[in-house]
């Protein structure tokens, strides 16, 4: 082996000046060696450059693989943020947006089936705990087909279980709250549910139905108010305890007046949840949400109590000190001054309504809110106007087409309270 090329090359790797070797080391000897310990020496000193070669030529190889390997992960991150945007976006189209330009801190719709999760969670934990010691049975719950379909928002869980007739007969039945004193849990602070101006349709007493709660168990309503206080807006909101409150007392109750009047509460105080994030529109929308999953989750409660409310009629009075914040609340004058007031912008609202996707087949139920709101009669308007409402909410099929109908209705609201009509 040639040693004067190989130290050339050996200088050329290492980029080091030849002037700067020259100096470092035993002087190149080409003359025979002496004895046999120099020429053992020589032979030392050629096997370990030649190592030195060898592992300097495997740490290039080395190098120029991970080189290789690198440029190959380098276009796999490429292809794997191509394929993170293309999901993004996918994700962005069939998500809820609540508004053009926002983005919520927290999907609604996630936030509503946890919240069930834990509702239900909870209510196995104290089923199993009764049932330790001895109190009551569980209850098996059974799930309808056609609720099962229709969950819209919490798909996947229980939207409408539902008592069957064997566990009605083996569950003990909550007794219907009566007109004299309430139990602490269903005492209300207003005095407008109190005796004085229950009394007042006495005539009407003696109308009595079974309760919704004996009917379909008890209604879940903790998950909505779970929800609703992860809501920024309705953090430290009273109107929702009060929601709440006066839906499980109607669902408690057997008398058919308060189950009507209690109806009139309900869609007022549902007005001052709204009222108390129209400040925020992705709250707002929301909370839409949140009310809508519990409608889908209570189908049957609710169907009840509407339509026990619509075979007795509407009631005669109406709490006088009650708020009607509505998008449908009308001004409560005098029933015998018939004065036609037909609310501003009624047409346009109609029209609006209309424009929307998934109720351009409800005509007829958008007519019927037309002729509802240029209704003279006070007494019938509100609740029918609040159900038709409810009607074509539950028409709309996907978030953006609720959150439009929405805003349509908050926007009517708002023309019309500097007319005295909405209040």
């Amino acid at each position: 082996m040639n040693l004067g090329a190989m130290n050339h090359s050996l200088l050329d790797t290492l980029n080091i000046p030849n002037r700067t070797l020259k100096k470092v080391g035993r002087k190149r000897d080409d003359s025979a060696p002496a004895n046999k310990r120099i020429a053992l020496n020589r032979e030392n000193q050629r096997n370990y450059r030649e190592r030195q070669l060898q592992r300097l030529a495997l740490l290039e190889t080395k190098a120029k693989e991970a080189a290789e390997l690198l440029v190959s992960r380098d276009a796999e991150i490429c292809i794997l943020r191509l394929g993170m945007a293309d999901l993004q976006q996918r994700l962005l189209e069939t998500s809820p947006a609540a508004t053009a330009g926002s983005v919520p801190a927290h999907c609604s719709i996630c936030t509503v089936k946890d919240a069930l999760i834990t509702s239900l969670q909870n209510e196995l934990k104290a089923l199993r705990s009764q049932s330790a010691l001895g109190t009551v049975e569980p209850s098996p719950f059974s799930l309808s087909a056609s609720e099962a379909s229709g969950a819209h928002s919490v798909q996947g869980y229980d939207t409408g279980a539902t008592y069957s007739a064997s566990t009605s007969q083996a569950r003990k039945p909550t007794p219907p709250v009566q007109s004299g004193p309430t139990t602490p849990q269903t005492t209300l602070s207003e005095p407008t549910l109190s005796e004085e101006w229950f009394d007042i349709m006495s005539h009407e007493l003696d109308q009595t139905v079974q309760t919704s709660e004996q009917m379909y168990g008890p209604i879940k309503v903790e998950f909505m108010r779970y929800s609703f206080k992860r809501v920024p807006s309705l953090a430290n909101c009273e109107h929702v305890d009060s929601l709440i409150e006066n839906i499980t007392l109607q669902t408690r109750m057997a008398s058919v007046p308060k189950i009507k009047i209690l109806m009139v509460r309900i869609l007022d105080v549902w007005q001052l949840v709204l009222d108390a994030c129209k400040g925020n529109p992705v709250d707002m929308n929301q909370a839409n949400e949140i009310f809508f999953a519990f409608q889908e989750l209570n189908a049957e409660h609710l169907r009840y109590l509407s339509s026990v409310t619509a075979k007795y009629g509407i009631p005669q009075v109406l709490p006088a000190n009650g708020s009607q914040s509505g998008a449908h609340s009308v001004s409560r004058g005098s029933a015998s001054s018939e004065s036609s007031h037909i609310p501003l912008q009624a047409l346009e609202l109609c029209q609006q309504l209309r424009s929307i996707p998934s109720l351009t087949n409800a005509g007829d139920s958008i007519d019927e809110l037309y002729a509802l709101l240029c209704s003279t009669d006070i007494q019938e308007l509100y609740v029918k106007t609040g159900a038709v409402v409810s009607r074509l909410h539950r028409m709309c099929s996907g978030y953006q087409d609720r959150a439009e109908f929405l805003k349509q209705m908050m926007r009517y609201k708002e023309t019309n309270k500097a007319s005295g009509i909405v209040k």
